[in-house]
C-alpha cells in the first residue's frame, strides 16, 4: 500500500505491478497454516481492510485455492452471517454500504453456482436499484424457471434503463421468458427485435438457436417446417438490411446509424451468402478483420476480386500500422502472393504476378519512411 502512493504512473505502470503484488498476496495468504475458521475471518477482514491505495476486489476468487472446500465453505458461511447481520441492522432503509454491498455481490454469486437462485434472488434484491442488477435478477428467475418473477424484474429493468442502454438484452431475455412461458413464436419475434437492435451476429445465431428449438424434431415434416422458419427470418432481415443501405446513413436512427457496413458483410457469410458479401465489400467500408475473411475466401467464389480485395486490406493496414504491425503486412502480402497462380489473368498489358510487383514497389516509394517494414520487405521480395 505505501508503494504505491509512490509509484509513478505516468505510464501506466501501477496497475501492472498492482496486479502482480495481489496475486503474490493471493498465493501467500492460500499457503498460510492457520485453522479454517480464523484465514476465513482475514479473508472477510479485507473487505474493509484500513489502506489508503488498495481496495481487494474478487476475494473469494482470488484467496480460495480451488481444491480447499473446507475453507470455501467456512467463509461463505460467515459471509452469510455478516450479510444476514448488516441487512437486518439496514432494514426498512437505504443505508446498505458499498462494503455490504459488495459482499451481498459475492454471496448471491455463491448461492447461484450452488443453484439456490431463490436465495440469491432475495438477497441481491435489497441492492439492486440499475438495470444491469434488474438484468441479473431476471436471469436468475429464468434459470429458477419463475416467470412471473422474471417479468416483474423485466419491467424495472426497463424503468430503469434511463439512456436505453440495456435495449437488447431486455429484448433477448424476454424472448427466453417467451419461452419458458411455453410461446415459441414470441421467443422468435423477440430474439429478432433484439438481432435488429444489436446488429451482433451473435444475436442473430441465437435467433437460429431459437428456431431450432421450435421446429427441430425427427420427423421429415418437423425438418422442413424448420427450414421454412430459417427461410422466413432470413428473407425478412435481408429485407431489413436492404431498407438501412437505402436509406442515408444521417437519416438512420439509433443504433442503424452506421458508418460500415461489416454487420451485414458478417452475416452474408454467416448465411453462404459469399457473393453478396463480396459486391458489399466492394462498396462499403468494413472492418478490417472482416474484409479479410472477405478476401480471404474471395479465392473460391469470386477470384477476380482476389487481388484489389487483399491490396485494399494490405492499404488499410498500412495507413495505421504501427511497428507492431508489420509482421502482419508482411504476412498478408506473403499470403497474396501464394495465391497469384489460381488468380484469373487481368486484362493485357498486366497480369497478376506484374500488378503483384507494382504493388510491393507502390510500398516501397508510398512508404517509405517506414524504415524497418522496407528492410522487412526487402528480406521478402524484389523491390
Amino acid at each position: 500500500d505505501k508503494i504505491f502512493e509512490r509509484v509513478d504512473d505516468s505510464g501506466g505502470f501501477r496497475f501492472e505491478l498492482e496486479h502482480d503484488i495481489l496475486a503474490a498476496f493471493a498465493t501467500s495468504v492460500q499457503r498460510l497454516t492457520w485453522s479454517v475458521s480464523v484465514k476465513a475471518n482475514y479473508l472477510l477482514s479485507l473487505y474493509s481492510p484500513e489502506l489508503d491505495v488498495i481496495e481487494f476486489t474478487d476475494i473469494p476468487q482470488r484467496f480460495i485455492a480451488s481444491a480447499d472446500d473446507a475453507l470455501r465453505q467456512a467463509f461463505y458461511i460467515q459471509l452469510e452471517q455478516d450479510v444476514i447481520q448488516a441487512t437486518a441492522e439496514t432494514s426498512g432503509n437505504d443505508n446498505i454500504n458499498f462494503t455490504v454491498s459488495i459482499k451481498i455481490h459475492d454471496l448471491c454469486d455463491y448461492y447461484a453456482t450452488q443453484s439456490d437462485y431463490s436465495k440469491a434472488i432475495e438477497i441481491f434484491t435489497q441492492v439492486a436499484c440499475h438495470a444491469d442488477d434488474f438484468l441479473q435478477l431476471v436471469k436468475w428467475a429464468i434459470a429458477a424457471k419463475d416467470v412471473t418473477v422474471a417479468l416483474q424484474f423485466l419491467a424495472q429493468a426497463r424503468e430503469t434503463d434511463t439512456y436505453h442502454k440495456f435495449t437488447k438484452e431486455c429484448l433477448a431475455l424476454e424472448a427466453e421468458v417467451a419461452r419458458l412461458h411455453g410461446d415459441p413464436e414470441a421467443a422468435i419475434a423477440l430474439q429478432w427485435q433484439a438481432y435488429a437492435h444489436s446488429l451482433v451476429l451473435d444475436d442473430y445465431i441465437q435467433l437460429h438457436v431459437q428456431i431450432a428449438k421450435t421446429y427441430q424434431h425427427s420427423d421429415t415434416d418437423s425438418n422442413n417446417e424448420l427450414v421454412a422458419a430459417k427461410k422466413a427470418w432470413q428473407d425478412k432481415t435481408l429485407l431489413f438490411w436492404d431498407d438501412i443501405l437505402a436509406t442515408l446513413p444521417t437519416e438512420r436512427a439509433g443504433p442503424h446509424r452506421l458508418i460500415t457496413a461489416e454487420p451485414f458483410v458478417e452475416l452474408c457469410l454467416y448465411l453462404g451468402l459469399v457473393e453478396r458479401a463480396i459486391e458489399l465489400a466492394k462498396h462499403y467500408p468494413i472492418d478490417r478483420d472482416v474484409l479479410y475473411q472477405v478476401a480471404a475466401i474471395s479465392g473460391k467464389y469470386a477470384p477476380e476480386q482476389t487481388f484489389d480485395l487483399y491490396r485494399r486490406l494490405i492499404l488499410i493496414w498500412l495507413k495505421t500500422a504501427k511497428s507492431a504491425d508489420y509482421k502482419k503486412i508482411i504476412n498478408l502480402l506473403l499470403e497474396l502472393q501464394g495465391l497469384l497462380p489460381d488468380l484469373p489473368v487481368l486484362p493485357p498489358p498486366d497480369n497478376v504476378e506484374r500488378a503483384f510487383d507494382f504493388f510491393i514497389n507502390e510500398i516501397a516509394y508510398e512508404f517509405a519512411q517506414k524504415r524497418q517494414l522496407q528492410t522487412m520487405i526487402k528480406r521478402h521480395f524484389v523491390v
